[in-house]
């Protein structure tokens, strides 16, 4: 009878797995991942293991630039009309669309990615002051 040959066992992935106690079971992953890795070191980044989790995360965009709803803001909020009030008629066109109703937070998201809309603070004038610095 010939002695086992052990050393066909011992491969890269297999040294890896048995050091870090990963089941033999994922060693297709486990070699997926050891890629991945070694991709990312190439390109000089850092490795996030967890990124194709979080690629699935977050709600889906309802409100897209340059769509008929886009042009609704856009008009809205170039009238001088806050946010609050751009969620009103927005909302308001969405039902005559048969859409569901966004909230205040998806019309802010939109707002803050939007490559059309700019958004700057108004200045004001301090009540009874001469001081031409205050905003």
């Amino acid at each position: 009878m010939a002695a086992p040959n052990f050393h066909l066992r011992l491969t890269l992935p297999r040294v890896i797995m048995d050091i870090l106690n990963i089941p033999g079971t994922s060693k297709a992953g486990a070699i997926t991942a050891m890629k991945a890795i070694s991709d990312v070191r190439e390109a000089k980044k850092e490795y996030d293991p967890s990124a194709a989790i979080k690629a699935g995360r977050g709600a889906k965009v309802l409100i897209e630039d340059c769509t008929p709803q886009a042009e609704v803001v856009y008009r809205v909020m170039e009238s001088g009309m806050s946010l609050g009030s751009t969620v009103v008629v927005l909302n308001q066109w969405r039902r005559r669309s048969t859409l569901e109703p966004v909230s205040y937070g998806c019309l802010q998201r939109f707002v803050r990615s939007s490559a059309v809309v700019i958004l700057e603070k108004r200045e004001t004038v301090k009540s009874g002051s001469k001081d031409e610095e205050t905003t």
